[in-house]
């Protein structure tokens, strides 16, 4: 009896490990309910408190709403681009509710929407490669940036706005703080950052394919 060829057999596990999976649902449910939690939290009375008025004011639920936005798009995952779609298309109308009340230029939901495709593009085609480097890269992005930029900030004294700018989880939240200025080119930093991510993603692909075969 013929043995199954290895090569073969590494073969198929990575086409299936590569192969988009079925369109989930899971990921547009919670952004719907994040953004229909903020703009309920905007339509209630301000609350008595100093504190908690902060934390539903408008800049600060959409800040929080546009990062769950990027990092969903982001995330790793066995997906294709039409749950992307569906996920860019789902945020639209909560984003467009709660910058309303911020008085966003027209600027700001071209940088959002720009970024998050980015990042969209680049969970669903790189995270197909290997899925562990894009995870990793997408916590680098989300974590490692903040505090690279806190610690320039800190102990070298240096601006690192473009660090910030360029994390999926921080930058939606600088660019909300922006909102009634910023422009699509403040997208800039997010679109460089998911070229890098995407680049190492497929790089690592390629990588992996050729120790395979």
């Amino acid at each position: 009896m013929e043995r199954p060829s290895v090569t073969g057999t590494r073969r198929d596990r990575a086409f299936a490990e590569t192969a988009p999976g079925r369109l989930s649902w899971g990921p547009p449910a919670l952004l719907a309910l994040v953004g229909a939690v903020a703009v309920s939290a905007l339509a209630a009375p301000a609350p008595e408190a100093a504190g908690a008025r902060r934390l539903v004011a408008p800049e600060v639920l959409l800040g929080a709403f546009d990062a769950t936005w990027t990092m969903l798009l982001a995330r790793p995952g066995r997906r294709g681009v039409a749950e992307s779609l569906v996920l860019l298309v789902a945020g639209l109308p909560f984003h467009l509710a709660v910058a309303s009340t911020t008085h966003a230029a027209d600027g700001h939901l071209a940088a959002v929407v720009l970024a998050g495709a980015a990042f969209g593009v680049a969970g669903a085609v790189g995270a197909r490669a290997v899925r562990g480097v894009h995870g990793l890269g997408v916590a680098v992005l989300a974590f490692g940036l903040p505090l690279g930029a806190y610690g320039l900030a800190e102990f070298a004294g240096a601006g690192a706005t473009g660090l910030l700018a360029a994390s999926p989880l921080a930058g939606p939240v600088l660019l909300a703080r922006r909102a009634g200025t910023c422009g699509a080119a403040d997208a800039l930093p997010a679109l460089v950052a998911a070229l890098g991510l995407l680049a190492l993603d497929l790089g690592a692909g390629a990588l992996q394919r050729r120790r395979d075969a």
